[in-house]
């Protein structure tokens, strides 16, 4: 019974697309067992100047895609810390499902950002 829930579970991950924009506009996909960094580039910032270093891609363990989808489900159920505007430096999560998709913003000043920038940056210095 858990493997069939266990199998389950991974199928319905898997043709779900995560997408998460920092406050700088910095992207990270995360799909299947993948997360790809697409950093802002300095002639797509405001300043003109700003860049979000170098772009990645690498594989996920099991563990830490689980981690990382559990802090950006946990996003949608917070709507004390959501704003109804994408304005510099607030945050936008995306959850993709075949043609669905659900779209939240969260707080420059939220306390769930800090837990989520530092999980994903982890994988930036890999």
């Amino acid at each position: 019974m858990i493997i069939v829930l266990f199998l389950l579970a991974c199928k319905h991950i898997n043709n779900m697309i995560y997408h998460y924009y920092d406050g700088s506009g910095n992207h990270y996909k995360i799909e299947k067992q993948i997360i790809e960094y697409i950093p802002v580039k300095p002639i797509e910032s405001s300043s003109g100047n700003y860049s979000g270093g170098e772009p990645f891609k690498r594989s996920l363990t099991t563990e830490e895609l689980k981690s990382i989808i559990d802090l950006m489900e946990k996003v949608f159920k917070l709507p004390q810390e959501q704003s109804n505007k994408r304005t510099m430096m607030t945050e936008m999560f995306t959850i993709q499902k075949n043609k669905e998709k659900k779209t939240c913003i969260l707080l420059a000043n939220s306390e769930i950002k800090k837990n989520i920038e530092l999980t994903l940056q982890q994988f930036k210095e890999k």
